[in-house]
């Protein structure tokens, strides 16, 4: 019985991802080259197409939609859902994504974030950054629906109200388990967090704090 090593499955995954990316493209190389690898890039750029909301995570539709617009064959759909969600759960993860490819999840965050920049993205000039791990286009949205919430706050006694309503946004958009929190003044805090979801920043004159734990 033969044995196929941890390095030459990643290698073996890696090609049938090509295949199946490149499926109805004539680009596509009849050949790999003699080493058998398929640079990581174009892996990269692809999930990064396919999460148009830039949550790390791709759904059903969202790949049926990457499929369809791109004419690609269909196949690929079936082969993304055997390879990345083995389970069925309707969502492909980045971390999934990375760890059946062999790569960093910071590093696909890293370039997202330099695309984002060159596509100009850029944060209110009146966000002070205190922390963050975290896609740029991900702080731009929560900076500027705190923003907004800050705008129709009637009163302190209504912080509370506000904080819990941003919490239940931001998990119904990004996926739950939000924590948020506001303080005045100064504070220390040690946190874990997933990657990617940690942003901390002073607006006005409250510190404002989000991370994404494990549910």
């Amino acid at each position: 019985m033969s044995h196929v090593s941890g390095a030459n499955q990643v290698a073996l995954k890696r090609f049938q991802i090509g295949i199946y990316i490149y499926a109805s493209q004539e680009t596509l190389p009849h050949r790999l080259s003699s080493d058998n690898c398929i640079p990581m890039d174009p892996f990269v750029d692809v999930f990064l197409q396919i999460d148009l909301d830039c949550s790390g995570r791709i759904t059903t539709e969202e790949l049926e939609y990457y499929v369809k617009n791109n004419d690609l064959d269909p196949v690929m759909i079936e082969k993304w859902r055997n390879l990345f969600d083995p389970e069925n759960t309707g969502v492909i993860t980045l971390e999934t994504f990375c760890d059946t490819l062999g790569l960093h999840p910071a590093e696909v965050i890293k370039k997202r974030d330099a695309q984002q920049q060159q596509a100009g993205l850029l944060l209110g000039s009146d966000i002070q950054v205190i922390y963050e791990n975290m896609p740029l286009a991900d702080q731009v949205y929560i900076s500027d629906v705190t923003r907004d919430c800050v705008k129709r706050l009637q009163s302190d006694e209504d912080l509370q109200s506000m904080m819990e309503d941003l919490k239940r946004h931001l998990d119904e958009r990004f996926g739950a388990s939000w924590q948020v929190a506001a303080v005045d003044g100064a504070y220390w805090i040690t946190h874990t967090y997933l990657p990617g979801t940690s942003f901390q920043f002073v607006m006005g004159e409250r510190a404002y704090m989000f991370w994404k734990i494990p549910e």
